[in-house]
């Protein structure tokens, strides 16, 4: 693939990711994906800050040595496209340029060309899939300015994705799918389910008390997130029916929303009851493996 345009990835200095290896700045709200990638990250012999908070991330690139920043783009107090237009003008005091990739559950193209314009270097979709991840990283570490398009990435991803949902909307939890995004790492997988399983009753007590209030705003937000971290996990069934009713919420039909919700709660004590068999799954092989 090709590199154009004024955002294309700048060969980060020598000397600074001895190896390859670079400080990556994470800026992202959501625990699990959190979690994901800077296990993922680590292992693959990567430093991880984590911000969560788009004030946290401008604050921290200010005072560290960063050498690639992964930004979300709806992070609280300060949006991901805020913080990153900060960021640059601390680079322009500073005379050099941080790479910035977006981490985006959108990738239309009017998302994109937002991503661009306030200075970031390139995105990638959410789901996000961890090869991807590492492809765009290996470029920028390498400084392999010829081998990425801003967004090329991300705007292939979506378009397969399409494709795939058709299929996959029905799975309560696609495990193979979700051992896959954790590179196969099992105990990884058990890890991220137990957290995902300790933070769902929360996440529906709070989709519900907005829904109570008629907060559409609220509830989109929630739904977005929860949408997000299904994803992640591929719980596809959940994913699916928080992005119905996000976009229910951000039209304000507040009669809709409440059939969305119907169907959300459902799939979301559906998923609880998959995951919580996985979870004994998980335990009985630890214990026929430590006997």
């Amino acid at each position: 693939m090709e590199m154009t345009g004024p955002n294309a990835p700048q060969a980060i200095p020598p000397g600074q990711h001895p190896g390859g290896s670079l400080r990556i700045l994470l800026a992202e709200d959501d625990q699990v994906l959190t979690e994901l990638l800077t296990e993922l990250l680590g292992l693959t012999g990567h430093q991880v800050i984590v911000a969560s908070t788009g004030r946290e991330a401008v604050a921290i690139h200010k005072n560290e040595q960063i050498d690639l920043v992964l930004m979300d783009i709806h992070m609280p107090e300060m949006d991901g496209l805020t913080a990153t237009e900060r960021i640059r003008e601390h680079d322009r005091i500073t005379g050099r340029h941080t790479p910035i990739i977006a981490l985006t559950a959108s990738a239309m193209h009017t998302d994109r060309e937002k991503c661009l314009a306030v200075g970031m270097d390139s995105y990638i979709a959410k789901p996000i899939r961890t090869e991807e991840l590492f492809q765009l990283l290996e470029a920028f570490s390498e400084g392999k300015s010829g081998s990425i398009r801003p967004g090329s990435g991300g705007e292939l991803a979506a378009a397969s994705r399409m494709e795939e949902s058709r299929e996959r909307d029905l799975k309560v939890f696609d495990r193979a799918e979700a051992l896959r995004q954790c590179l196969g790492n099992a105990p990884l997988l058990d890890q991220m389910v137990k957290r995902f399983v300790e933070q769902l009753p929360h996440a529906k007590e709070t989709l519900r008390d907005a829904l109570s209030r008629k907060d559409m705003e609220r509830l989109a937000k929630e739904a977005h997130k929860l949408k997000g971290a299904a994803a992640n996990l591929a719980a596809w069934q959940v994913h699916h029916a928080a992005q119905e009713l996000e976009g229910t919420a951000r039209s304000r039909e507040t009669e809709g929303a409440r059939a969305r919700w119907d169907q959300l709660s459902t799939a979301i004590d559906s998923l609880n009851r998959r995951l919580q068999e996985e979870m004994e799954r998980a335990k009985r092989s630890s214990q026929s493996g430590s006997a």
